[in-house]
């Protein structure tokens, strides 16, 4: 037993890579519990009419035509299965049965789409592959648009590539690599689809202590808006609309499309391994790296920390990462594995032994692998093509996830991770629960949306714990969940009062007055993007009903507990 759950937990924490991007995107199965087949069918009879019926079939390829006959069809479907199927996500806490959903194939067909539910009254909300974590890309009784068919690379050169918002990292990654070149700040998982990521959080990865978010690394957007105009913005033309979509959460508008900076890249990667006990260790050694970027370049290119459980056989276990074990620290105590990269050339390979000194950790823990750049890409494909869809992992990766992801200052962030590690019990977060840490530089641009705390040396720190509800520890996935959601909301506070900020795709405030009190929310600025870009509050319906306290579509279709996992 307790090997099965050392390797569990090895496998959530690898799973845990998928969310920093604030997404990995896998597709929601349409299997769904007891449980779930009911909440759905009683979903089904209540949800509200449809006043623009795709089509009278219950075929997934159904088409329905606009009055307007030059306009082109646009896939459709009003099935259960296919409604079923958009009201789950990587959270499973949260099901939004749609009326219908669209699959559009273009930038005009979003736009139709648009301009359909503005004219008949409807409400939209953007799906990329469903990995939310609290029914962020559900709406109930409205329509779902699924962007997996804009799936095309436009454009590629060594300096940019042009995607469309439903591509993966890998097929931008696969475009730019004949010219070796890549984007400056990687995703963990190349898996995430390119619109959901910069919807969702603007982008995370092991190369923000350098570069920031993927976003930083934008230079324009197309975007349809609850206008259904079609907007090609960037931070000089239409800046309002660029900054309000980039981590918007689909409040404003639509991307379709994104044209991405891009940089030459070596061919080859050493990938370094090493152990702290403490954060007081770790803390000054991320002082160490920022001051050094500050002052020229730390003499790496990726950097991340896990912390993990000190057991014996806990990475090796994972086919993921080397195997650490302290003996002098406790077993199931908290240890701390840091990654590191350095990108190289053939003829220009880096010297252990100046990467090993670089910083202060446990001396001879340290682990080196030599590898091609594309081989570190597609790092954790074995995790999640492999080991996650195994008889033996399916049932968890398929259990409620609800993660918790915060930005902190520099300045506070010891403080509060040295808090927030003594008040989590290691023995359950074995279970459940797993953690992971990213020196950046605080964004040059303000997002319009996701609040960004206020740091005095512009250094921040983000900590990401996904939280994954045990099957094995309660007889009731949902109160666990519930439950779990509520501490996230506790640590959300925590952070607050030391002026940090909560990731928006994480857990959500569950009313205005929280929204009104969420720190560095600007609620004029939101409004008036709103009103600017979505008059009529057509976009992500639940979010908006929350920030503006207007009436929540679940509400007026049904009991809400029905459709909310959690309630």
């Amino acid at each position: 037993m307790t090997n099965n759950r050392l390797l569990l937990s090895v496998c959530v924490f690898a799973v845990l890579l998928v969310s920093l991007a604030s997404v990995a995107e896998s597709t929601p199965s349409a299997e769904l519990s007891p449980e779930q087949a009911a909440r759905l069918t009683y979903a089904a009879e209540h949800a509200a009419p449809l006043d623009h019926q795709a089509s009278t079939s219950t075929s997934t390829a159904a088409r329905w035509h606009d009055d307007d006959d030059e306009q082109e069809p646009v896939l459709s479907a009003t099935d259960l299965a296919s409604r079923a199927a958009a009201s789950d996500d990587y959270g499973h806490s949260v099901h939004y049965l749609a009326s219908e959903v669209v699959y559009p194939s273009s930038d005009q067909q979003v736009a139709q789409v648009v301009q359909r539910v503005r004219r008949d009254r409807q409400q939209l909300t953007v799906r990329g592959t469903g990995h939310s974590a609290n029914g962020q890309s559900q709406c109930c009784g409205c329509v779902v648009m699924d962007m997996r068919n804009m799936n095309q690379v436009r454009e590629a050169t060594a300096e940019y590539v042009v995607v469309e918002a439903g591509a993966k990292f890998a097929d931008v990654y696969a475009a730019l690599a004949p010219f070796g070149s890549s984007l400056v700040t990687q995703t963990d998982w190349p898996g995430l689809s390119v619109g959901g990521v910069l919807s969702a959080g603007g982008g995370m990865g092991p190369g923000m202590f350098r570069h920031g978010f993927i976003a930083e690394s934008i230079l324009e957007l197309t975007v349809v808006t609850g206008r259904s105009e079609i907007v090609v913005c960037s931070p000089s033309s239409e800046p309002e609309l660029f900054n309000a979509a980039i981590g918007g959460l689909g409040q404003v508008g639509i991307i379709t499309a994104i044209k991405l900076r891009a940089v030459p890249i070596p061919g080859q990667m050493i990938r370094v391994y090493h152990v702290y006990q403490l954060l007081d260790k770790l803390m000054p050694d991320y002082d160490k790296v920022q001051n050094d970027e500050a002052a020229g370049g730390a003499p790496f290119d990726q950097l991340q920390t896990f912390p993990v459980l000190n057991f014996p056989g806990t990475g090796a276990a994972s086919g993921y990462a080397p195997d650490f074990f302290l003996f002098d620290q406790p077993i199931g105590s908290w240890v701390l594995i840091q990654e590191y990269g350095v990108f190289y050339n053939p003829g220009q390979e880096p010297d252990d032994a100046e990467l090993f000194a670089y910083f202060d950790h446990v001396a001879g823990t340290e682990i080196s692998t030599d590898m091609p750049y594309d081989a570190w890409i597609h790092r954790l494909d074995y995790v999640f093509g492999v080991l996650l869809p195994s008889a033996e992992y399916n049932y968890a990766w398929k259990n409620p996830h609800p993660w918790f992801e915060v930005l902190l200052p520099a300045e506070t962030a010891g403080d509060y991770l040295t808090d927030f590690f003594a008040r989590n019990d290691p023995s359950q977060a074995a279970l459940y629960s797993v953690q992971a840490l990213y020196p950046l530089k605080e964004p040059a641009v303000k997002r319009s949306l996701q609040p960004m705390p206020d740091s005095p040396s512009d250094r921040l720190v983000y900590l990401g714990m996904l939280r994954q509800v045990d099957i094995a520890s309660t007889p009731d996935l949902y109160a666990e969940n519930a439950r779990l959601t509520a501490l996230n909301g506790q640590y959300r506070l925590d952070a607050e009062r030391v002026g940090g900020t909560p990731i928006l795709s994480s857990t959500l405030p569950s009313s205005q007055d929280e929204w009104q009190c969420l720190s560095n929310f600007d609620m004029r600025t939101y409004r008036r993007a709103k009103a600017q870009f979505d008059p009529r509050g057509i976009l992500s319906p639940g979010l908006s009903a929350v920030i503006l306290n207007r009436e929540d579509p679940c509400e007026r279709n049904g009991d809400e507990s029905i459709f909310r996992g959690t309630a």
